[in-house]
């Protein structure tokens, strides 16, 4: 297993990074690994085109792995949407009763005012 980073590395033009999205910090995002996932494709692409099996193979893995990240990634989106639309209507609800309380301290406090 160690000769294969060794074969792969001198598959490669002398200066290219193998890139890999396991650099990604613990706890990244799916956003996060999209983003790197898509560098690594748009690396893999000219290789690809030249006749690069190696990068052929990888970018196939690659675009499966980003559809699957990709999906995840709406999911993730709806369900923000989701928790923000309903921290929205707390905030909301909370904003009326103040305004609520405000007219009626307004509305007693002028009806004081005039007797």
């Amino acid at each position: 297993m160690g000769d294969e980073g060794s074969t792969l590395s001198s598959a490669f033009p002398a200066g290219y990074q193998i890139p890999t999205i396991q650099n990604l910090p613990p706890g990244s995002s799916n956003y996060q690994q999209l983003l790197a996932l898509i560098e690594e494709i748009g690396r893999d692409i000219r290789p690809s085109y030249t006749g690069n099996k190696v990068c052929a193979e990888r970018l196939k893995r690659s675009l499966i792995h980003a559809r699957h990240l990709l999906k995840e990634c709406v999911v993730d989106a709806d369900n923000d949407r989701k928790k923000g639309n309903e921290a929205s209507a707390k905030a909301l609800a909370q904003f009326a009763q103040t305004v609520k309380a405000a007219q009626a301290a307004t509305a007693a406090g002028s009806s004081k005012s005039s007797q």
